[in-house]
């Protein structure tokens, strides 16, 4: 007699991990999207002493203000909470809810709609994530042609 394995357990923990997973990297978007926009205030400080030399080529200080910028949004948009509540495995969602309503919802299995969520959101992050990081690598190579236009 072969025994099956028990793929309940497995299932279970494999979600409950997963789960832990994106909601790891979650967080850790949300501290690089904050280091982005603290970098961003430097680099818009050295911006407006290079600007303020009066020596700098308007156009080079305009694209560099323009990409900062740009990069700033993205790294907000990161960090923006979502509150939209339409799909039925998140806390908007149970904040519309009533304690009869919540206790129900709460006793279906909803950790793989969660998962998909979770994951949507987090690719999401990481995706403007990569927007904001791309965005600021050519604004410090704007701020820096610009620097460079300034010192001639």
């Amino acid at each position: 007699m072969t025994t099956q394995p028990d793929t309940t357990n497995t299932t279970d923990r494999a979600l409950d991990q997963a789960l832990t997973t994106v909601a790891a990297e979650m967080t850790r978007t949300d501290g690089k999207a904050a280091a982005l926009l603290s970098g961003g205030g430097i680099l818009a400080a050295a911006a407006g002493i290079i600007t303020a030399s009066g020596r700098a080529e308007p156009i080079s200080t305009a694209i560099a203000g323009l990409l900062l910028a740009a990069a700033l949004v993205a790294s907000v948009l990161v960090i923006r909470p979502r509150l939209g509540g339409g799909d039925r495995a998140s806390f908007p969602y149970w904040a519309t809810l009533t304690t009869g309503q919540l206790r129900d919802a709460l006793a279906e299995e909803r950790r793989p709609e969660c998962l998909i969520t979770l994951s949507k959101l987090a690719v999401r992050k990481m995706a403007l994530l990569q927007r904001a990081t791309d965005l600021t690598i050519a604004a410090v190579i704007a701020l820096a042609l610009a620097a460079a236009l300034a010192a001639i």
